[in-house]
């Protein structure tokens, strides 16, 4: 037993030196702990002491920083190739545009023809409401995109457009409340706004620029302080272009005839009717379609005598939407003058084809 006693004693005093050890440690963290805490409090108390509206000011700068952060971003992520303050909305107001002329000056809104509208690169000459309104729309586009919709839509118009596969219903509510955002542009606003629409590659921007061109028809107008025949002429000649390009098809056209053309004309007969006379025989079907069904929606102020000569002209036509077409103007006109029509595709059944007379009759009992 006496000889382990040094080996305990070592042993004792060994544990005795590690707990001091130990609590010289401990106590040395407490105090830079504290060190910190106090720091901490400090900071707190600078804080507080600033006044709110520089808090304030400090929150807002990081909501638009974060908001340009975003809006430099297409929506896989890549940057756009514009600066993020391009794109953010521009609301002009009564006292800032007091008229068009300082409205023009501010907005340069020819559209660059060379455009990549695929890679969204964006020029100086568009107004930064214009941007705000297209980028937005093509982000929700993206963000609701449905491929496999997007092949049954592209196989149904004979795979001629590209899709996001978005129907009606989903799409007219993606850009419900961009409506009252379009309503605050000017018409040189409008027109550059539907050219980048309309040369996008996937058809629902051409069927939103149908919607445009409908809704704000009388704001294309250059002279917007006053209707006149000069610039209706002017307006019909801007809508030719969406009638009768490489994107034509029968989803746009047929909702530009009724909707644009046909408003357009009722509103300026004298001027507008010799233009229908010559898209009648003109070499693009795709006029020649308009000018017969423009009066779809006119009823019983349809020009019976006009709507029967165009048919006429085209009635040797082979062209499947010329022949849809005569049917559908002479069935809707049914509708008014049922006696009228079923006499007159009687008179020339030898001569109307077999479509025709089958969709002018279609509701002859």
């Amino acid at each position: 037993m006496m000889s382990k006693l040094p080996d305990t004693r070592l042993r004792v005093r060994a544990k005795k030196v590690i707990e001091k050890e130990i609590c010289r440690v401990v106590s040395k963290v407490k105090v830079q702990k504290q060190g910190k805490h106090a720091e901490k409090g400090l900071d707190v108390a600078s804080k507080q002491s600033e006044p709110k509206t520089t808090q304030k000011r400090n929150n807002s700068n990081e909501i638009v920083e974060q908001k340009k952060r975003k809006l430099s971003l297409h929506s896989d992520g890549t940057k756009l190739k514009c600066k993020a303050s391009d794109v953010l909305p521009y609301r002009p107001t009564s006292k800032t545009l007091k008229n068009n002329d300082l409205r023009h000056d501010y907005v340069k809104n020819e559209v660059n023809k060379n455009q990549s509208i695929g890679e969204q690169t964006i020029t100086e000459n568009k107004s930064s409401h214009v941007l705000y309104i297209f980028n937005t729309l093509r982000n929700r586009f993206n963000s609701h995109r449905n491929p496999s919709k997007a092949l049954s839509m592209s196989k149904y118009m004979r795979n001629q457009f590209q899709f996001f596969g978005l129907q009606a219903p989903e799409r007219r509510a993606l850009y419900k409340d961009l409506w009252a955002e379009v309503k605050k542009l000017n018409s040189s606003e409008i027109r550059a706004l539907v050219n980048l629409t309309w040369q996008s590659p996937e058809r629902e921007f051409q069927l939103f620029t149908t919607e445009i061109l409908e809704k704000e028809m009388l704001n294309i107008f250059e002279n917007e302080a006053e209707f006149s025949a000069t610039s209706a002429l002017n307006t019909l000649e801007f809508i030719k272009s969406f009638l009768a390009g490489n994107k034509s098809w029968w989803d746009t056209v047929d909702a530009l005839a009724v909707k644009v053309v046909g408003p357009l004309v009722k509103l300026c007969q004298d001027e507008l009717l010799p233009v229908m006379d010559k898209w009648n025989i003109d070499d693009n079907f795709w006029l020649c379609r308009t000018s017969i069904i423009y009066q779809n929606s006119f009823k019983a102020r349809t020009d019976e005598a006009r709507l029967y000569k165009y048919c006429l002209t085209q009635v040797h036509s082979k062209e499947f939407f010329i022949q849809k077409a005569i049917g559908w103007a002479l069935r809707e006109y049914y509708k008014i003058n049922p006696m009228s029509v079923t006499a007159f595709v009687k008179e020339n059944k030898d001569r109307l084809s077999s479509l025709s007379i089958r969709e002018a009759l279609k509701h002859d009992k």
